[in-house]
């Protein structure tokens, strides 16, 4: 079968992995593209990315405008209008391109609602600033040059145990009222957010209570930093800042008539200080984090999982509304990471659970109250994901949860390896007080250490362990043997690497 310019773009699938090395190489784009992890960053739409780095800068080789240095191969220009994206790595460029073709909130969805390749590049490259016909014919050939006897993938798998198919991306986005909390723009660790270099990849929910009452505009208020025209509650109360300015934002808020508010774009770069990382006490893991952060490391827990707030007091239910709608808005998120519904909260795509409850990540009760409410809304998720993805109708589905064994420590270390590895840790606190503890295969800081040492093939012992305070707010520190340093700047941001520069006085 022909690949035409009417062919559904979701449905060109992959390249070989062999061959987009070889096409970039041979064209002369740098090594960073070259690599493995720039054509799986491309997946499952690697082969029109490469056809597209073709008309965009030839294979990563001819760069005008946007200059190398920007590590962005796609030529993605700023949303906010002020140029082109900037990227630290080559396989984050290519993440960024995958990521925005297929966001629904990227300008509403601009490039998700396209259908055909035509339509993409159309909107992509449109004719009033290029040879759009000529982009759509080349992109064309190429995929049918490498891609000979293609036939259309319709993201259909066979899931693990199932005998049903199952199509992604059918599921659809639920309505959400847009409700973006106001907050200054800030590269780095700030105002209650990590500032992504990529727009996020998410692969699952967090699900909390808000432990009071308040509209969605209450809430955007409560996690804003100004008063311009758009904050509707700050204004209301005539207030500058939000009591959250600072050291929290969430990604969603549902109130109790089920009303979905947006306060943050979960597909953005704005990583909320929302999900956890805390370490009141030596570990912070609980249930199903540990398995997660094993996987996704510290900054997974809030980078790469959605947080949804609902409106609720300690001992309240949800209402049914509430249920419904977080089970909409999951289903959809989860759907859209390529997850099928047989065995959900589990996923065989990782061999681990994406739905929890905030506590399974931070020295926090949040979520503890909330496990029959929550089973509630994971078996609506369920049912919804099976009804678009199978086709079949039906109501809510008993959630599937298997027994899983205790996660691996990444490296493949014992754990009696990873305990003489490790060492022992002094925990200073503010009144002088000291503790000593060891290696914790549930902890925020075992398994950070864990994670770096198994990556850069290092393993430094633990020193101390500081619990400060900075201008009247909390303040950890982590010290290790080498030049290794982990910090907590704030009470709801985790655990961080971070590089401590000393001053240095200006030269008179």
């Amino acid at each position: 079968m022909a690949i035409k310019a009417s062919t559904p773009w979701r449905t060109i699938g992959d390249i070989d992995m062999q061959l987009w090395q070889r096409v970039i190489d041979n064209a002369g784009g740098p090594v960073g593209l070259v690599r493995p992890e720039a054509w799986a960053a491309a997946r499952p739409h690697s082969a029109l990315c490469l056809a597209m780095l073709r008309m965009e800068s030839s294979y990563g080789s001819n760069f005008r405008a946007n200059p190398a240095t920007n590590h962005n191969p796609l030529n993605l220009k700023r949303p906010e209008g002020g140029g082109y994206m900037r990227y630290d790595t080559w396989k984050e460029g290519v993440s960024g391109w995958q990521v925005r073709i297929t966001s629904p909130t990227h300008k509403d969805g601009i490039y998700a609602r396209t259908v055909s390749i035509a339509d993409l590049i159309n909107v992509y490259a449109p004719p009033s600033e290029n040879d759009t016909g000529g982009y759509v014919g080349t992109v064309v050939k190429l995929l049918n040059d490498w891609l000979p006897g293609w036939k259309p993938t319709e993201t259909a798998v066979e899931p693990e145990g199932d005998d049903m198919a199952v199509t992604f991306g059918r599921v659809p986005r639920p309505e959400i009222v847009e409700a973006i909390v106001l907050k200054p723009v800030h590269y780095g660790s700030a105002y209650g957010y990590d500032y992504c270099p990529a727009p996020r990849t998410n692969v699952g929910v967090v699900h909390h209570e808000t432990m009071g009452r308040g509209s969605g505009w209450w809430y955007q208020g409560f996690f804003s930093c100004t008063n311009p025209a758009g904050s509707k509650a700050l204004q209301a109360y005539g207030r500058s800042t939000g009591e959250r300015c600072a050291n929290a934002l969430v990604d969603f808020f549902i109130d109790k008539q089920g009303v979905i508010f947006m306060l943050n774009d979960p597909f953005g770069q704005r990583a909320g200080w929302a999900n956890g990382g805390g370490v009141g006490q030596p570990g912070g893991l609980e249930g199903d984090g540990p398995a997660f952060y094993a996987r996704f490391g510290a900054n997974g827990i809030n980078t790469k999982l959605v947080s949804i707030e609902y409106e609720k007091l300690t001992g309240e239910n949800f209402t049914e509304a509430q249920v419904q709608a977080g089970g909409a808005l999951a289903a959809w998120i989860h759907d859209r990471d390529g997850q099928s519904w047989e065995r959900h909260p589990y996923t065989s795509k990782y061999g681990l659970v994406t739905s929890f409850l905030h506590y399974e990540f931070g020295t926090t009760d949040c979520g503890k109250g909330e496990l029959d409410d929550i089973s509630r809304v994971q078996a609506v998720t369920k049912g919804i994901m099976k009804r678009y993805q199978t086709g079949e109708s039906g109501g809510p589905v008993v959630p599937d949860v298997p027994q899983l064994p205790d996660p691996e420590i990444p490296g493949g270390l014992t754990l009696e390896e990873a305990k003489r590895r490790f060492g022992t840790v002094r925990k200073v606190t503010l009144d002088g007080k000291v503790t000593t503890g060891g290696f914790d295969p549930k902890g925020i800081i075992s398994l950070a250490w864990a994670h770096r040492a198994a990556e850069e093939q290092v393993w430094p012992k633990i020193e101390t362990w500081y619990v400060l305070e900075d201008s009247g707010k909390p303040f950890d520190l982590v010290t290790f043997s080498n030049d290794w340093r982990m910090a907590r700047v704030a009470e709801r941001a985790g655990m961080q690497w971070v590089d401590l520069v000393p001053a240095v006085k200006d030269a008179a």
